[in-house]
């Protein structure tokens, strides 16, 4: 008999969060023993809220995080109506000064390693961690040597600096050309 945990109903909670993910975790998850989830009293009753279900999961993983972890996180899930009067589930942070809300819980654990320090994704290179795997993506052009595709492409038309992509040409343009139109300078210079 499989552990309460693993049935179908909470297969298809997972799966209503954050899909791309489960695909990748689902070996492990299956994998995970009902003795280690009993473990921490409780832990029954834990896994069977929708957000924390998928939430204790991805941790577990992911990152390897101690469960005890997941009792620092300040969160709220809200049952909203949307403008077509649908209702849908968000996700809240409730850090002070924060009222942010995120569609997907996996969005919301991005947020809240900003609150508590966690950076699962380590440069292999140098060391260095971020919180979010496209960082560490970006981070990784540091390490790899020049190719074509890593030419400043997008030269500034005011002054001699140049970018590989075109968002940070427009906001370095934003930052130190103030008062003339990105859109219509970059039209002239074509």
């Amino acid at each position: 008999m499989p552990c309460p945990e693993m049935t179908n109903a909470n297969l298809e909670i997972l799966n209503s969060f954050c899909p791309e993910t489960l695909l990748e975790y689902l070996p492990k998850l299956i994998e995970l023993k009902h003795e280690e989830l009993k473990k921490d009293d409780g832990m029954i009753e834990k896994l069977t809220s929708k957000a924390q279900l998928y939430e204790n999961f991805y941790l577990l993983t992911k990152n390897d995080i101690n469960l005890e972890l997941l009792k620092e996180f300040n969160y709220e899930t809200v049952v909203k109506k949307t403008k077509s009067g649908k209702e849908q589930t968000v996700f809240v942070c409730g850090e002070d000064g924060f009222d942010k809300e995120f569609l997907r819980s996996c969005n919301l654990l991005d947020h809240l390693r900003m609150h508590n320090g966690i950076k699962p994704n380590q440069c292999r290179f140098c060391g260095k961690t971020f919180t979010q795997k496209s960082n560490l993506t970006k981070h990784l052009k540091v390490h790899q040597k020049p190719d074509l595709s890593d030419r400043k492409r997008y030269p500034c038309p005011r002054c001699p600096a140049a970018y590989t992509e075109r968002y940070n040409l427009k906001k370095h343009f934003e930052k130190y050309h103030r008062g003339e139109s990105f859109n219509q300078v970059m039209d002239e210079s074509q």
